[in-house]
Protein backbone atom coordinates (compact mmCIF):
# COMPACT_ATOMS: atom_id res chain seq x y z
CA UNK A 1 0.00 0.00 0.00
CA UNK A 2 0.84 3.34 -0.71
CA UNK A 3 1.24 6.34 1.71
CA UNK A 4 1.10 9.99 0.98
CA UNK A 5 1.52 12.85 3.82
CA UNK A 6 0.25 16.17 4.06
CA UNK A 7 1.88 18.28 5.75
CA UNK A 8 -0.29 21.95 6.28
CA UNK A 9 -1.38 23.78 9.48
CA UNK A 10 -4.57 25.07 7.33
CA UNK A 11 -7.31 22.62 8.38
CA UNK A 12 -9.52 23.50 5.09
CA UNK A 13 -7.15 23.21 3.09
CA UNK A 14 -5.76 19.65 4.47
CA UNK A 15 -9.45 18.67 5.02
CA UNK A 16 -10.10 19.00 1.26
CA UNK A 17 -6.97 17.85 -0.49
CA UNK A 18 -6.90 14.79 1.86
CA UNK A 19 -10.64 13.75 0.34
CA UNK A 20 -9.57 14.28 -3.48
CA UNK A 21 -6.23 12.58 -2.78
CA UNK A 22 -9.08 9.54 -0.62
CA UNK A 23 -11.07 9.68 -3.54
CA UNK A 24 -8.87 9.10 -6.51
CA UNK A 25 -6.46 6.49 -4.57
CA UNK A 26 -8.71 4.52 -2.69
CA UNK A 27 -5.96 1.69 -1.92
CA UNK A 28 -3.82 4.57 -0.65
CA UNK A 29 -3.05 5.68 2.85
CA UNK A 30 -3.42 9.57 3.07
CA UNK A 31 -1.96 10.68 6.73
CA UNK A 32 -2.08 14.34 7.64
CA UNK A 33 0.21 16.14 9.65
CA UNK A 34 0.12 19.76 11.15
CA UNK A 35 3.98 20.73 11.95
CA UNK A 36 7.25 19.39 10.32
CA UNK A 37 7.78 17.73 13.57
CA UNK A 38 4.66 15.71 13.58
CA UNK A 39 5.31 15.13 9.55
CA UNK A 40 9.09 13.63 11.01
CA UNK A 41 7.74 12.02 13.30
CA UNK A 42 5.01 10.06 10.72
CA UNK A 43 7.93 9.59 8.04
CA UNK A 44 10.10 7.53 10.77
CA UNK A 45 7.48 5.42 11.98
CA UNK A 46 5.55 4.87 8.67
CA UNK A 47 6.55 4.14 4.81
CA UNK A 48 5.91 6.98 3.12
CA UNK A 49 6.23 7.73 -0.55
CA UNK A 50 4.96 10.97 -1.31
CA UNK A 51 4.88 14.38 0.97
CA UNK A 52 2.51 17.31 0.18
CA UNK A 53 4.26 20.46 2.26
CA UNK A 54 2.88 23.88 2.48
CA UNK A 55 5.63 26.36 2.16
CA UNK A 56 4.95 27.63 4.72
CA UNK A 57 4.41 25.90 8.67
CA UNK A 58 4.53 27.46 11.82
CA UNK A 59 7.78 25.34 13.42
CA UNK A 60 9.64 25.43 10.15
CA UNK A 61 9.25 25.99 6.40
CA UNK A 62 8.09 23.72 4.12
CA UNK A 63 11.43 23.78 2.28
CA UNK A 64 13.73 22.91 5.67
CA UNK A 65 11.25 19.75 5.97
CA UNK A 66 11.75 18.58 2.48
CA UNK A 67 15.79 19.05 2.78
CA UNK A 68 15.44 16.89 6.11
CA UNK A 69 12.97 14.57 4.44
CA UNK A 70 15.25 14.31 1.58
CA UNK A 71 18.88 13.71 3.28
CA UNK A 72 16.77 11.15 5.53
CA UNK A 73 14.68 9.47 3.22
CA UNK A 74 15.97 10.27 -0.74
CA UNK A 75 13.64 7.76 -2.55
CA UNK A 76 10.43 9.74 -0.99
CA UNK A 77 9.03 12.19 -3.28
CA UNK A 78 8.33 15.48 -2.07
CA UNK A 79 6.03 18.79 -3.28
CA UNK A 80 5.85 22.01 -2.53
CA UNK A 81 2.86 24.52 -2.02
CA UNK A 82 2.55 27.88 -2.07
CA UNK A 83 -0.15 30.73 -2.48
CA UNK A 84 2.46 32.38 -4.45
CA UNK A 85 4.04 31.60 -7.81
CA UNK A 86 7.57 33.53 -7.50
CA UNK A 87 10.71 32.55 -8.86
CA UNK A 88 12.35 32.88 -5.53
CA UNK A 89 10.12 30.34 -3.91
CA UNK A 90 10.61 27.52 -7.51
CA UNK A 91 14.40 28.52 -6.83
CA UNK A 92 14.59 27.74 -3.00
CA UNK A 93 12.18 24.71 -3.56
CA UNK A 94 15.04 23.03 -5.89
CA UNK A 95 18.08 24.22 -3.61
CA UNK A 96 16.03 22.06 -1.11
CA UNK A 97 15.94 19.35 -3.36
CA UNK A 98 11.75 19.60 -3.92
CA UNK A 99 10.87 17.30 -6.82
CA UNK A 100 7.84 19.84 -7.71
CA UNK A 101 6.12 22.85 -7.01
CA UNK A 102 2.63 23.55 -6.74
CA UNK A 103 1.07 26.97 -6.85
CA UNK A 104 -2.35 26.63 -4.75
CA UNK A 105 -3.94 29.57 -6.61
CA UNK A 106 -3.45 27.24 -9.59
CA UNK A 107 -3.88 24.06 -8.65
CA UNK A 108 -4.24 21.45 -11.39
CA UNK A 109 -5.81 18.36 -9.88
CA UNK A 110 -5.37 16.11 -13.20
CA UNK A 111 -1.82 16.79 -12.86
CA UNK A 112 -0.84 16.41 -9.03
CA UNK A 113 -3.09 12.74 -10.11
CA UNK A 114 -0.53 12.13 -12.79
CA UNK A 115 2.55 12.83 -10.41
CA UNK A 116 1.56 10.34 -7.79
CA UNK A 117 0.47 7.87 -11.04
CA UNK A 118 3.87 8.55 -11.99
CA UNK A 119 5.62 8.20 -8.67
CA UNK A 120 3.58 5.15 -7.69
CA UNK A 121 4.15 2.59 -10.02
CA UNK A 122 0.66 0.46 -10.19
CA UNK A 123 -1.23 2.62 -7.92
CA UNK A 124 -4.78 2.04 -8.26
CA UNK A 125 -7.04 5.22 -9.22
CA UNK A 126 -10.85 6.44 -9.94
CA UNK A 127 -11.17 8.62 -12.89
CA UNK A 128 -12.52 11.85 -11.15
CA UNK A 129 -12.92 14.31 -13.86
CA UNK A 130 -11.59 16.76 -12.27
CA UNK A 131 -10.90 20.11 -14.68
CA UNK A 132 -7.78 21.42 -14.70
CA UNK A 133 -8.33 25.17 -12.85
CA UNK A 134 -5.54 27.34 -14.37
CA UNK A 135 -2.91 25.95 -17.24
CA UNK A 136 -0.59 23.68 -15.71
CA UNK A 137 0.11 24.10 -12.24
CA UNK A 138 3.13 21.61 -11.52
CA UNK A 139 6.26 22.21 -11.99
CA UNK A 140 9.18 19.65 -11.77
CA UNK A 141 12.29 20.84 -10.70
CA UNK A 142 15.92 19.87 -10.86
CA UNK A 143 16.61 17.65 -13.71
Amino acid sequence: MYSILVVDEDSIFREVFVEFLSELFPWTAVVVAETGAKAVERINSNPTNLVFTNIRLCDCSGLQLTSKIKNMHPEIGCVILSLFDFSEYIDAATVNHADYFVCHAAVNMNGIAEFIKSRCPGIDSTELGVEEVRGSSLKKLGT
